[in-house]
């Protein structure tokens, strides 16, 4: 059984679009942070298209016959070929999830410095569907996966994309701590045109949303990265999302003794709403009044129910 995935992102028109519409977005392998993402490794390439070549030969020297090519450029061909397949990560997609909900690097990395929200998903409730079996765990390891036999395999015992995709599931050890799982959608899958992001609908309903500690830096005009009237905006689709569909909306609360973000509150959309009425209008939620947000607004409203 899956555990609960989550889904680090900043606050945006484009998350808060696929909350409504129960929909997922995976982005371009090519686009990713890790230079080494999704590499196809070869391992010692020269080495082994030298063997490969070697055995080769030998076959054909008992056929009575010669190769066409030299040693040299058999290995210049096999070389290229690698080439070849690394390029397939600019144009198939994948979405980054984690098991864990609590890290502070990932908060850091990948919620726009905790301005941003944390999406849990339950897979299991696609579960016989076809993206269901397209979830796979990150292996990490200290070296990159060899995927050489996979690839030139002749008796056909296994698929070309097998070996891509052993590549698209390994990253560095020194990744390890994000615990990542990725949902994986090859470029032959889909046989359209590549695009940046891929974005489906109709997928999958969010089980959670948590807020990041800095959330509402977006609605103060010396903090906010974008418009603070469309920050508004935002927050009420998500509020209207989150009412329509019975997804519970958390905020993470700073702790005093300790490095913890597993320290969650519980919201009430009519709470929310009326921070959004108060503020939009009054114009009031300004910088001197960060500090006190967390520990004296939610406390202000009556609400401290944590998880």
């Amino acid at each position: 059984m899956l555990p609960s995935l989550y889904k680090y992102c900043g606050f945006s028109k484009y998350v808060i679009e696929d909350l409504l519409m129960d929909g997922i977005s995976l982005s371009l392998l090519s686009s990713f942070n890790d230079c080494y993402d999704s590499n196809v490794s070869f391992g010692d390439i020269e080495q082994q298209a030298k063997n490969e070549y070697e055995k080769d030969l030998e076959i054909s020297k008992a056929a009575g016959t010669f190769p066409c090519i030299s040693k040299e450029q058999w290995v210049q061909q096999i070389t290229l070929e690698q080439e070849a397949y690394r390029g397939f990560n600019n144009d198939s997609h994948c979405m980054c999830l984690s098991e864990d909900s609590h890290s502070t690097l990932m908060w850091s990395h990948y919620a726009d410095c905790n301005r941003g929200i944390c999406i849990e998903y339950d897979f299991e409730s696609i579960k016989n569907t076809p993206l269901y079996y397209a979830l796979f765990p990150i292996c990490y390891t200290s070296s990159p996966i060899d995927v050489y036999d996979f690839i030139r395999n002749k008796k056909g015992d296994y698929s070309i994309e097998l070996g891509v995709m052993i590549s698209v599931l390994n990253k560095a050890l020194c990744w390890a701590y994000e615990q990542e799982w990725r949902l994986v959608i090859l470029n032959e899958a889909l046989r359209r045109k590549t695009e940046k992001y891929l974005r489906l609908s109709r997928i999958i309903q969010a089980k959670s949303i948590t807020l990041g500690q800095s959330f509402f830096d977006n609605f103060i005009p010396e903090l906010s990265k974008t418009n603070v009237e469309e920050s508004f905006i935002q927050l009420k689709d998500l509020i209207s999302c989150a009412n329509s569909k019975n997804i519970p909306l958390f905020q993470i609360l700073p702790t005093q003794n300790s490095f913890d973000q597993s320290n969650r509150i519980l919201l009430q959309c009519n709470d929310l709403q009326s921070f959004v009425n108060i503020n939009q209008l009054e114009q009031n939620f300004t910088l001197p009044y960060r500090g006190f947000l967390y520990a004296s607004y939610w406390q202000h409203l009556g609400i401290s129910k944590t998880e």
